[in-house]
């Protein structure tokens, strides 16, 4: 039985670091420097990635500007902080002007886009040499829905400006499903149990210059998280296939939240094969096993294919009506695990059916708990 292998490198970082930018040209040093902080930059749902860069901007002129090398830890008050320098008449030194408006601008490597974003400050007024620095509050700029997941939907961070939120940084340098690269529009996930806990749409395929960085948040107050110490699971939407796939990977360390300062996952199997010999093929079609059941807010159907053909798995509630689709599209003969999110959808009890080249081919009662 030849397995199908998702394999993914992670780096999980509590941090943030910096280089030289590449795009923004901000003026050079002057030696009097006003610090502008950000706890976190969202665009259209999609976080900052590694090679982004901010720009610190007074009027058109370009006062300070970072490249981005490694995430923000929002939780632990490790902040993305920009030296703005500060001008110099006497000298002839251009910089910027106490008083002025600060303007934040975001340049998106992989579009090669500026966006220039709205800022709400935590610390400060939003002018230049107003106190001691300048600290801005996360920013969610834009619709989510453009960059951000579409399939998997992960918890939401209990209180974005509290710094007590916990969060956790995920960097994925590397990903393959059946060794081709994934696709932009497949997504990552991380769940802690059955509970997503972040989530990523892949803009780009991933290469040497490339990675893909989103966040994971932690159960804070009466709000879902992760909890630290239990094992990251990770997730794959493939968007072509319409297939969740689910399984264990493996950590070459971190295998637990925060357990290390970063984790590397170098692979995952799932229970997806490909191309097996037809001695290890079932006789038919069927489900064979729905878990965890009951279940929370995710189930695994795991279906066994006597070869390849056209599969759709449905929800239907307990007076007939059709709930979700969880899988429709071909696929190859051996055992599949497809999952459902059932994050948006009541307690109670459900019907998935199962149909194999356009017949019914078999039934499982579930109950989802919340």
């Amino acid at each position: 039985m030849k397995t199908r292998v998702i394999v993914l490198c992670l780096l999980m970082l509590a941090g943030a670091g910096f280089a030289q930018t590449q795009h923004f040209e901000p003026v050079d040093p002057t030696g009097q420097v006003y610090n502008v902080s950000a706890r976190g930059i969202y665009i259209e749902g999609l976080a900052l990635q590694l090679g982004d860069e901010v720009g610190i901007f007074d009027g058109d002129l370009c006062v300070g500007a970072k490249i981005v090398t490694q995430p923000v830890n929002v939780s632990a008050g490790q902040f993305l902080t920009i030296p703005a320098q500060e001008g110099d008449d006497n000298l002839q030194l251009p910089g910027f002007t106490p008083g002025n408006d600060i303007n934040v601008i975001v340049w998106q490597k992989h579009n090669d886009t500026e966006i220039d974003i709205t800022e709400e400050w935590a610390l400060g007024d939003g002018t230049f040499g107003s106190g001691v620095a300048a600290i801005m509050h996360p920013i969610f700029h834009g619709d989510p829905s453009i960059q951000g997941p579409a399939h998997f939907i992960p918890v939401e961070p209990a209180d974005p400006q509290d710094i007590n939120t916990p969060a956790y940084g995920v960097v994925v340098e590397m990903a393959t499903l059946d060794s081709d690269p994934l696709e932009p529009g497949d997504e990552i996930a991380v769940y802690d149990g059955d509970l997503c806990v972040g989530a990523a749409k892949l803009p780009y395929v991933l290469d040497d210059d490339s990675s893909l960085l989103f966040m994971t948040w932690g159960a804070y107050n009466s709000a879902d998280g992760y909890t630290v110490g239990n094992e990251l699971l990770v997730h794959v939407w493939d968007s072509s296939a319409e297939i969740e796939i689910a399984g264990t990977p493996d950590f070459y360390q971190g295998a637990t939240f925060e357990s290390d300062p970063f984790a590397i996952v170098s692979s995952l199997q799932s229970s997806d094969v490909n191309d097996a010999p037809a001695a290890s093929l079932p006789d038919g079609f069927e489900i064979v096993n729905v878990y965890p059941n009951p279940f929370n807010a995710a189930l695994t159907v795991q279906v066994a294919l006597p070869a390849p053909g056209e599969v759709s798995l449905a929800v239907w509630d307990v007076l007939g009506r059709h709930v979700a689709t969880i899988a429709a599209g071909s696929l190859s003969a051996g055992e599949h695990g497809i999952t459902w999110n059932a994050a948006g959808t009541p307690s109670g009890v459900y019907f998935v059916r199962a149909s194999f080249a356009g017949e019914a081919m078999g039934l499982r009662k579930v109950t989802l708990l919340k």
